[in-house]
């Protein structure tokens, strides 16, 4: 599952904690490391979406994007 999430810049530089909500509702803990460039994938294992054959589930993928203020 993958799933993008728009960051500042100085919160891309400084690194910082942000929640995000999950596809099935739940909340999550998303530490962005000290300078993460723009497109960076962070991965957050087993919180992605079920598998259809077998247990567990798979990795939900964030992609990092900056807004610039005009």
């Amino acid at each position: 599952l993958e799933s993008s999430v728009i960051l500042t810049y100085p919160q891309l530089v400084f690194g910082c904690q942000i929640e995000i909500e999950n596809i099935d509702g739940s909340k999550e803990i998303l530490k962005v490391p000290k300078g993460c460039p723009v497109g960076e994938r962070i991965i957050i294992p087993g919180k992605g979406f079920a598998k259809i054959r077998g247990k567990g589930a798979g990795n939900l993928v964030i992609i990092t994007k900056c807004d610039i203020p005009k």
